[in-house]
């Protein structure tokens, strides 16, 4: 039973933390023209644009020119007029490392925890092994989480015209 309530409280508190989104907070301002989009992207990026008629288009960007942007869709190429485009969102995966990093940290810590208890130390202590296997379940979840999660960042914005704005 306490096994058990080990990994809930693991799962919980790496859940906890893990959504917190504090990364997020570093997410630049959308670019308004395409001058500074091009700064904000690359041939290959993943990419999901929203037409003026509220049209989601998922994508690999192609070409960013000066009258449109071409996306390679289902292995076909589709141009969309910047006339069109209220905004474009950049696809990236969450790296790895900080879920590994995060989930070795909880690992360890519920371990000591666990440890701290005596709960493994009745009739011969595994001290070592008991970590290295706790702090490695915890990479392994930290790493599985972390690679279920896909961002979105808005780099491209249409401005408003003045005196639309509600």
């Amino acid at each position: 039973m306490q096994a058990r309530q080990l990994l809930v409280t693991f799962l919980a508190m790496f859940a906890g933390i893990h959504g917190f989104g504090w990364y997020t907070a570093f997410a630049q301002t959308p670019a308004t023209t395409v001058d500074e989009l091009r700064s904000r992207v690359t041939v290959g990026d993943r990419v999901v644009v929203t037409s003026a008629q509220q049209r989601t288009i998922k994508g690999t960007l192609e070409e960013l020119s000066s009258s449109s942007l071409k996306l390679l869709v289902d292995n076909h190429s589709q141009d969309v007029a910047w006339q069109d485009v209220l905004r474009v969102e950049r696809r990236t995966r969450d790296s790895l490392l900080n879920g590994i990093l995060i989930g070795a940290a909880f690992g360890g810590a519920l371990f000591l925890k666990y440890y701290s208890e005596n709960a493994l130390c009745q009739g011969g202590c595994q001290f070592t092994s008991g970590a290295l296997a706790t702090i490695g379940i915890g990479a392994a979840a930290g790493a599985g989480v972390d690679a279920l999660i896909a961002r979105r960042e808005t780099v491209f914005k249409k401005r408003e015209p003045a005196g639309l704005t509600p």
